[in-house]
C-alpha cells in the first residue's frame, strides 16, 4: 500500500510539474499569438477603410470625367454662337480633366498600398495558423515525453514492478474462479445423490406393485 501511495504521489507530482511547464509555455505562445492577432485586426480595419476610400475616389474620378466631357460638349455647342462662353467651358473642361488625372494618380498609389496591406494581412493570418499548429504539436509532444519520463523514473527506482502486480492479481482471480467452480460442482454432486436415491425408491415401489399384481 505504501509503495502504491508513493507511486501515486510521484506520478501526480511529475504530472503537475509537466502541466505547470506546459501552461507557462502556452502562456508565452498565447501572448505571441494575441499580439499577432491584434496586428492582424488593425491591418484588417485599415484595409476596410482603404477599400471604402478607394470606392469614394473612384466615384470622384468618374464624376470629374463626366463633368469634363460635359463642359467639352458645351464648348462645342457655344463655339459658333459665343466664343467667350466656349472658352470658359473649355477652361472648366480642363479643370475637371486635371482633377480627374490627379485623383487617378492618388488612386493608383492607394491601390498599391491596399494590395500590400492585403498581402501583409495574409502573412499575419498564416503566422497565426503556424503558431497555433506549432503550439499544439509541442504541447502533445511535451505531455507524452513527461509522462514517459515519469514512468521511466519509477521503473528505474525499483520501487514497484507492474508485472509482479499483474501476476499476483491474475493468480488471485484464478484462485477465486477455481474455488467458485469447485463449490458449484460440490452442490451438483450433492443434488445428484438425492435424485438417484429418490429414483431407486420409485423403481422399488413399481417393482413391488408389479409382483403383487402377478
Amino acid at each position: 500500500m505504501k509503495t502504491l501511495k508513493k507511486l501515486t504521489a510521484t506520478l501526480i507530482a511529475s504530472f503537475d510539474g509537466a502541466i505547470s511547464r506546459i501552461e507557462n509555455h502556452d502562456a508565452l505562445i498565447q501572448a505571441s499569438i494575441q499580439e499577432v492577432q491584434k496586428a492582424g485586426a488593425r491591418a484588417r480595419v485599415r484595409l476596410q477603410l482603404l477599400k471604402r476610400e478607394t470606392a469614394k475616389m473612384e466615384k470622384k474620378v468618374q464624376h470629374h470625367r463626366e463633368q469634363s466631357e460635359l463642359w467639352k460638349d458645351r464648348a462645342k455647342s457655344e463655339g459658333v454662337k459665343n466664343e467667350q462662353k466656349a472658352l470658359e467651358c473649355l477652361r472648366r473642361h480642363r479643370t475637371e480633366d486635371q482633377k480627374a488625372i490627379q485623383l487617378e494618380e492618388q488612386l493608383k498609389e492607394q491601390k498599391e498600398v491596399e494590395i500590400q496591406l492585403s498581402h501583409d494581412l495574409s502573412k499575419i493570418e498564416d503566422k497565426v495558423r503556424l503558431l497555433k499548429q506549432q503550439r499544439n504539436i509541442l504541447r502533445t509532444r511535451e505531455s507524452r515525453a513527461e509522462a514517459l519520463r515519469a514512468i521511466q523514473m519509477e521503473e528505474q527506482s525499483g520501487s514497484y514492478d507492474v508485472n509482479d502486480i499483474l501476476e499476483r492479481w491474475e493468480t488471485k482471480v484464478t484462485q477465486y474462479e477455481f474455488e467458485s467452480e469447485c463449490t458449484s460442482e460440490a452442490v451438483t454432486d450433492f443434488e445428484n445423490e438425492y435424485v438417484t436415491r429418490e429414483e431407486e425408491e420409485s423403481l422399488r415401489r413399481d417393482l413391488h406393485d408389479l409382483i403383487s399384481n402377478a
